[in-house]
């Protein structure tokens, strides 16, 4: 088992109480559920953190089957938040490993009173797993005679869409009567209703939805003073089994909503992870400033088991974490990565560059410089080297050996169990607004170490960040009233397009994974024939533009 340092609760409590509400007595979220459509099982968990089950390490890649050997690239991560209110106070949420406690509780807040209770926190302790391919037997069985006549899967049916009745038949449930989690409204009531045809609105082949607050109870993970934010996430992946790329990616959206009558200046989110790539004791970290990604990769040439975590042997991967929507700025457009810090598993001892202690470490580690308020100086170990200061550690391609390269092969650094943050910000978030912010994670396999050259990660990463580009395009957000089916698909040599809808189709355009344009229909009729041609085996996207701007899309594959 990996070892890591515990904090003493009692030396944390001095600074836990300030400004927390009264009534917050919340206890911890213990849902838990994977996220495994493709060649990666992902542990996701219901407090601001996941890729572990609270012991070890779950974000196994490859996915094998039950008793074959696990290796785990990811020890645990978790989501950092801080801003500041007009007065200059910090206010900030964090989850690392649970040591001293918790920052994040499960469960919407309430619309009038801004804040929750015990009793909600628990009903909403759990995630809603949804495969594509049952929302598109839902959807089949309703079209055919306009009921449904199938039973129902019991997380469709509870889905947390608005007013549903269904979830507000569980015991103690009482759905606010807001907008929660998406979802494509049939008959157009504004009520989630799956016996009326409803259904969710996901990304992916399999989603996973579920919702977090930070005003539960006491921040005892951070000592931080609370936000008053609520959090709708969505984990996603695709099951394709001829883009290598998608099969080894996960995507993570977070939907951060201000819910207090106070702006929050300043605001920052940061992605903090524990990379361990199967042996815990031998990795190394760095960042590519122009993908907005952090990687980690190992410090040798092998990656042996150690003290009972098992190690990826002679075929050592990378593994990439890539920020696909940052934090709004001042004009409302996304922001990439602009900070990236790595530092030591140790507490107590005065260096800067240890484990945080207290919120405005958290949120100096996500401002890009030292706890201490120091600057990072570029090169070595970021401490007074006579240089310049940088917010981002290790910007260098380990296999770069020229002079005035910063990796952690040029220091050289010992190997060791690694932790960093990537932020992005700063932002501003009004009363009642929100911010998305969304992660791929990518994941390599076999790639020469040591020092590897990080180029197949940048190509895998640059395929993926296209595909959120069309997914996020042709995504369902609009309600549009239209019905599409494909078929055949997956495609040999061609498939009929039938797109039932009182408005008329402007163009249909097909897209490879990587975001190029394949096809380009014009004035297209509501059925045609998508024709193979030389299209190759893979997956492709196709959108549907209709004449008043709005868009549906959808995914076609094609096979051998």
């Amino acid at each position: 088992m990996k070892h890591f340092n515990i904090f003493i609760l009692f030396l944390i409590t001095v600074f836990t109480l300030n400004a927390q509400p009264a009534n917050t007595d919340c206890p911890a979220s213990t849902s838990q559920i994977d996220l495994n459509i493709n060649n990666v099982r992902a542990r996701i968990l219901g407090g601001g953190d996941m890729w572990w089950d609270l012991t070890n390490g779950r974000y196994i890649v490859p996915n094998v089957a039950p008793g074959e050997k696990e290796v785990s690239s990811v020890f645990a991560a978790g989501l950092w938040i801080g801003g500041f209110d007009a007065a200059g106070n910090l206010k900030l949420a964090a989850q690392t490993y649970r040591q001293t406690g918790n920052d994040f509780w499960p469960g919407p807040i309430d619309q009038q009173t801004g804040t929750t209770d015990a009793s909600t926190c628990m009903i909403w302790d759990r995630h809603w797993r949804v495969n594509l391919s049952e929302i598109e037997a839902h959807i089949t069985d309703f079209q055919d005679n306009g009921q449904i006549d199938n039973p129902i899967p019991s997380h469709i049916l509870t889905w947390p869409g608005r007013n549903n009745p269904e979830f507000n038949a569980m015991p103690g449930s009482d759905l606010p009567d807001r907008p929660l989690a998406p979802f494509v409204d049939v008959d157009g009531d504004g009520i989630y209703q799956a016996i009326a045809g409803d259904y969710p609105k996901i990304k992916g082949d399999q989603a996973i939805w579920w919702m977090f607050n930070d005003r539960g109870n006491i921040h005892s993970e951070t000592g931080g003073d609370q936000l008053g934010i609520e959090i709708a996430a969505m984990a996603y992946a695709f099951n394709s089994i001829y883009s290598g790329n998608l099969r080894n990616t996960t995507f993570y959206d977070y939907t951060i909503t201000n819910k207090t009558t106070l702006t929050l200046h300043d605001l920052r989110v940061g992605l903090w992870v524990d990379v361990d790539l199967g042996c815990w004791n031998n990795d190394y970290v760095g960042c590519d400033t122009l993908r907005n990604m952090a990687y980690g990769y190992n410090g040798e040439a092998t990656d042996p088991d150690c003290e009972g975590v098992n190690g990826y042997g002679d075929e050592v991967p990378i593994i990439g974490f890539r920020i696909l929507d940052g934090v709004d700025n001042e004009a409302g457009n996304p922001q990439g990565m602009s900070g990236f810090v790595s530092y030591n598993n140790f507490f107590s001892n005065g260096d800067p560059d240890n484990n945080p202690d207290g919120a405005d470490d958290f949120y100096d580690f996500m401002r890009g410089i030292w706890p201490d308020g120091s600057p990072i100086q570029y090169g070595g170990d970021g401490h007074q080297q006579g240089t310049f200061s940088t917010p981002f550690m290790y910007p260098s391609n380990p296999s770069d050996t020229s002079p005035g390269a910063w990796s952690e092969c040029s220091v050289p650094n010992d190997p060791d169990d690694r932790r960093f943050v990537m932020s992005t910000g700063p932002g501003k978030l009004e009363p009642g607004e929100s911010d998305l912010i969304s992660y791929a994670v990518i994941w390599v396999a076999d790639v020469p170490h040591p020092c590897p050259d990080i180029g197949p990660l940048q190509i895998s990463s640059d395929i993926v960040a296209n595909v959120y580009d069309v997914v996020t395009s042709t995504d369902e957000v609009n309600e549009i009233a239209a019905s599409i089916t494909l078929h055949p698909n997956p495609m040999t040599t061609s498939s009929i397009l039938r797109i039932e809808s009182d408005l008329q189709v402007k163009s249909v355009r097909v897209y490879s994974a990587d975001g190029r344009l394949q096809r380009n229909y014009q004035n297209a009729d509501n059925q045609f024939i998508i024709e193979r041609s030389n299209l190759s085996a893979g997956v492709y996207f196709y959108e549907i533009n209709f004449e008043n701007g709005q868009r549906k899309g959808g995914k076609l594959v094609v096979s051998d």
